[in-house]
């Protein structure tokens, strides 16, 4: 049976995490088979805390849970953009944190639980950076795209842009054609896959954060 001192240490976990009592049954029998506390062995204890306190071994700034991957991928689109200055898990986890009062990203196991730090970061991302995400659910090359149009914009906002030669106000015909010349093999942006979109951020993420960091320095 599960001792006083494990039980105390699964509750404070499960405190700091933020989990209801619906969530923590469904990750105790997920882990365990059990739906309490109480009836764990010492090693089903011991596998629960280990997972709470995710894992051990693994770093506390170091995103992981099933929703990682996502938010990792949005707040990298937000360093690209230049909103945030750091791509790094622990700043994306310290977010999380202040918005959603979650302590990690690990706790986020069950879907209404991640669903407001999800939301809660494509809001912000489109409320500091113009970006207009796609309304297809999985529609990845056009969250690409959005988030291209909206470096694209940003840089014509604080007069960074034109690369070369381009028109007073330049349209997305100038960035198809910045691209081209810089080596994607498309001309055009409607024909564009994954891979050129990806390229494209990249550029553009750097053009763009070196002109902000200017642009701050000045």
């Amino acid at each position: 049976m599960t001792s006083p001192t494990q039980l105390k240490q699964i509750h404070m976990y499960r405190r700091r995490g933020d989990l209801d009592d619906g969530a923590y049954r469904a990750l105790l029998e997920r882990l365990t088979g059990k739906r309490s506390a109480k009836a764990l062995s010492d090693a089903e204890a011991a596998r629960v805390i280990a997972h709470l306190k995710g894992g051990g071994s693994r770093p506390a700034d170091t995103a992981t849970g099933p929703y990682a991957a996502i938010l990792k991928a949005l707040w990298f689109d937000a360093w690209q953009l230049g909103i945030v200055r750091s791509s790094a898990d622990k700043a994306m986890i310290a977010w999380v944190q202040r918005q959603t009062g979650v302590d990690h990203t690990r706790f986020l196991t069950e879907p209404e639980h991640a669903r407001p730090a999800i939301e809660g970061l494509k809001a912000w991302i489109s409320r500091e950076a113009g970006v207009e995400w796609p309304k297809a659910r999985g529609d990845v090359a056009g969250a690409k795209r959005a988030i291209a149009l909206a470096q694209f914009e940003r840089l014509v906002a604080i007069g960074a842009w034109p690369p070369f030669g381009a028109q007073a106000r330049p349209d997305h015909l100038d960035l198809a054609a910045y691209a081209y010349r810089r080596g994607v093999a498309v001309s055009r942006l409607e024909d564009y896959e994954e891979r050129h979109w990806d390229w494209l951020i990249n550029k553009l993420g750097v053009w763009l954060r070196g002109a902000l960091k200017a642009r701050a320095a000045a």
